[in-house]
């Protein structure tokens, strides 16, 4: 990407990439019961 972002921070972007997806895939139907995943450090 034009060099502007470093490899550690790519690994880190695609990291949170995947945590959003794993957020957005969670039945809010089962609200009481919902298993949240645990953000990225």
């Amino acid at each position: 990407m034009l060099g502007i972002i470093t490899d550690t921070d790519k690994v880190s972007l695609i990291t949170w990439m995947e945590y959003v997806q794993k957020v957005q895939a969670v039945d809010i139907h089962l609200a009481d019961k919902i298993a949240w995943p645990n953000p990225p450090l």
